[in-house]
């Protein structure tokens, strides 16, 4: 229990709360959004950016794969999620992807305006959707064919 309790002491991001004394309770301080806009973009190979100044954009849930709002200009857009199938378009116009921090997407918003991310499955996943149909139809068939066989 000693090395969890200095561990989570040694922890930058990790900011120790008034609480009962047999409660150890912490707020994690470099908490932000899944989808930000950040103003003067850190280099992308600097550790321990500060990112507190980091404002929520293109709301909605975890789960979904595209996400519209409207991001600010002269920011940049960083996407909490390290993939290239991660597209933002702001103001119709595409950006570029470029990988940050090791943990994340970040995309230039330029000028601003109204702004889509979107996810675009790769092909891979749509073979393997089929794939499963095909083997889950040849599981049903042979089902059947040993059912009409114990029934003759």
């Amino acid at each position: 229990m000693l090395d969890v309790r200095a561990g989570l002491a040694a922890q930058l991001d990790l900011r120790q709360l008034p609480s009962e004394p047999a409660l150890l309770v912490y707020e994690n301080t470099a908490w932000g959004a899944l989808r930000a806009a950040i103003d003067n973009p850190p280099s992308a190979s600097r550790l321990g950016v500060d990112l507190s100044d980091a404002r929520q954009v293109l709301p909605g849930i975890r789960t979904q794969t595209k996400y519209t709002g409207t991001v600010p200009a002269g920011t940049d857009v960083l996407v909490a999620e390290d993939s290239s199938h991660w597209a933002l378009d702001v103001a119709g116009h595409g950006t570029s992807r470029q990988a940050s921090f090791g943990w994340a997407s970040r995309y230039p918003a330029g000028e601003g305006g109204h702004a889509t991310l979107s996810y675009k499955a790769p092909l891979l996943r749509y073979l393997a959707v089929l794939v499963e149909i095909a083997l889950w139809v040849l599981v049903i068939r042979e089902i059947r064919r040993r059912r009409r066989e114990v029934r003759a």
